[in-house]
């Protein structure tokens, strides 16, 4: 019955039946119909409620990250969703409780600030100027508004606030210092015999019985999973984009009505600062003392380097480069954009300290002219990604209404909107490669109208694409037979024999050594041979990262005797290392840099600990509620 209705769902008899299914909403409203999913929290902390949407929004969100940062290297099947769930939701959780004690304690961070912050992030700029456009694009793609993001970054500052707090109360020892220096440049001397894998490989050999064996042992695990090849057609969005045809005209029409927004640069000045932190102490006395060796001549970049304690302009004199309006705070642009060329401030009181700013040049306001090569790229682009949305939402709207109406194939759609059929790759419901790597596609390739209706699957949006698909093929799971799987078996069986037989000889060798033998009094011999002596620091990467790794977590060798330990290398070889020295670094003779360095890390080592230990605390005595039964 669906299917004759479907079959003659197309012109009037179409819109007639959509808008029958109309009237509901109409009266009810699109809320009626929709469960209470998205509402539900799924905890609540300090009676501040986390729900479900959230949770799946920042999933989400993750998950996208994750992807991004693994690229062609990215499998659906790396990720367990349940413990990336678990991990999000505990995340939240945490920033709750942290958000909740920040609250309470009177925590604030100016709007200023965060207007700053995001002006001044790379992955919002065009032409080194903050852009407002690509900072929605970017936002969207992120599935975030401004809003949302703001508070984000509200939240990242005011929890750094936190964190200085902490780092400002650590406290390390001389006598701390001097131990880290030890361990940290401890040096250890060592030899260490290699057993080849492939020299034993050579000697090995699996007969069919061992085979027929172990395939009885894995038979019940060695399934062929369901799996399914699709055709589909993509309306890509980036393909149209490079299709448009693009005219002077257009982009001159396009700069004028962006020019007074997208092409205007606000003013601009070229700046240095001397700060002096408020937690210092006499902050005050310091910076007046730095404005007076300014007001007797000496060079503002000098006296920069000497005093400054902002890390990241100090060493360049105090230079901030070009700033415009919204990426300082107010006391400090108020100052700046005061000045005159050449000029400097009397001290500036901002929560970050006590500063003197010095403008070096002022650029003025100006409208980035038509024809700058950069603005006609960027015009070229704006036009291209315009007229390409709009051609994709028209062709979209047309691959709906086609697919549906020809719910049996492909092909007219491929021919109405010129699109090729293509073939996907075998997917499981776990993923696939290509196309199979989108959860959308896995859940339509799989789902009871493609799969077993053998019909089109609805219009998917798989980043900047519209996917429509159907099955080609589709086996079901079965059982693997002996044949297909006999060459990995032979290699399992393999590589476990070869891995028995070097142990056995670096064991036949330890026991040589506990004679009284050493490394040096063993021969070269069946793929075992000694390698040159070596003196290691920790984060060598030579003879091999492993062995190095071994080597430091081996104990000190007592009374002359070596400290032996085996280590298997990523070749398949065997290392077996005898420890026969140790020296610890001694603090005495860290040169002045070296011991602010490890001062440096050490506070923040120490400042990380303090906090996580903070956090802890914090969640221990936070009234939270997880409400495991809405996962």
């Amino acid at each position: 019955m669906l299917q004759k209705i479907r079959d003659r769902a197309t012109g009037p008899l179409a819109w007639f039946i959509v808008g029958i299914i109309c009237i509901p909403f109409a009266f009810f409203g699109i809320e009626a119909f929709r469960s209470d999913g998205a509402a539900r929290s799924v905890a609540k902390v300090e009676g501040q409620e986390i729900t479900e949407a959230a949770l799946q929004q920042r999933y989400q969100q993750r998950y996208q990250q994750l992807q991004q940062m693994l690229g062609e290297n990215f499998r659906p099947d790396m990720i367990n969703p349940d413990m990336l769930r678990e991990s999000v939701l505990q995340g939240m959780i945490q920033e709750a409780v942290t958000d909740a004690y920040l609250a309470d304690q009177s925590y604030r961070v100016a709007d200023e600030t965060v207007l700053a912050t995001i002006r001044g992030e790379q992955a919002f700029q065009q032409n080194g100027h903050f852009s407002p456009t690509l900072y929605r694009d970017t936002l969207a793609r992120q599935g975030m508004n401004p809003v949302q993001y703001e508070d984000r970054v509200r939240t990242f500052l005011t929890d750094q606030q936190l964190r200085q707090a902490v780092s400002n109360s650590v406290i390390v020892t001389e006598a701390e210092l001097a131990a880290e220096w030890a361990i940290d440049r401890q040096q250890r001397r060592f030899n260490h015999r290699v057993y080849s894998a492939q020299a034993v490989r050579e000697s090995i050999s699996i007969d069919d019985a061992a085979v027929e064996a172990r395939y009885e042992e894995r038979k019940a695990s060695l399934i062929t999973p369901e799996r399914v090849r699709v055709h589909y057609v993509e309306l890509d969005q980036m393909a149209l984009k490079q299709q448009v045809d693009v005219t002077a005209e257009a982009l001159q029409a396009l700069y004028e009505e962006q020019k007074d927004t997208r092409f205007k640069v606000a003013e601009e000045r070229k700046a240095r600062h001397i700060l002096v932190r408020a937690s210092e102490d006499d902050a005050r006395a310091k910076i007046d003392a730095a404005a007076e060796r300014l007001a007797a001549g000496e060079d503002f970049a000098a006296v920069a380097k000497e005093v400054s304690q902002d890390p990241g302009s100090k060493n360049k004199g105090g230079d901030l480069g070009w700033v415009s309006a919204g990426m300082m705070v107010a006391p400090f642009e108020d100052a700046m954009f005061a000045l005159e060329a050449g000029a400097v401030s009397e001290p500036v009181e901002t929560q970050f300290g006590w500063h003197l700013i010095q403008v070096q040049d002022i650029r003025p306001e100006r409208v980035r002219a038509f024809d700058e090569p950069e603005v006609q790229t960027e015009l070229d682009d704006l036009y291209r990604e315009r007229e390409a949305r709009a051609r994709f939402d028209e062709l979209a709207e047309k691959l709906e209404q086609v697919s549906f109406e020809n719910p049996a194939s492909l092909d007219p759609v491929a021919e109405q909107l010129g699109l090729e059929i293509k073939t996907s790759e075998w997917m499981t419901r776990d993923g696939g490669a290509g196309i199979g790597s989108s959860d959308a596609v896995i859940a339509a390739a799989f789902s009871d109208l493609v799969l077993n209706a053998g019909e089109n699957s609805l219009p998917l949006d798989v980043g900047r694409r519209q996917i429509v698909l159907r099955v080609a093929e589709h086996e079901e799971e079965r059982p693997q037979t002996l044949e297909e799987v006999r060459s990995d078996l032979v290699e399992a069986l393999t590589r476990e024999a070869v891995e028995e037989k070097l142990q056995a000889m670096a064991e036949a060798d330890r026991a040589a050594l506990a004679d009284g033998k050493t490394l040096a009094d063993l021969p070269a011999e069946n793929g075992a041979e000694n390698q040159k002596p070596v003196t290691a620091e920790r984060g060598d990467s030579a003879p091999a990262r492993v062995i190095i790794a071994t080597v430091f977590g081996m104990a000190t060798p007592q009374d002359g005797t070596p400290s032996y330990e085996t280590a298997r290398l990523p070749n398949g070889n065997l290392a077996l290392i005898e420890l026969t020295q140790v020296t610890d670094g001694n603090w005495a003779d860290a040169i002045e840099t070296e011991k602010e360095s490890t001062k440096r890390r050490m506070m923040a080592k120490r400042a990380d600990q303090e906090y996580m230990a903070l956090q802890a605390a914090l969640r221990a005595q936070a009234d939270v509620k997880v409400f495991a039964t809405t996962f």
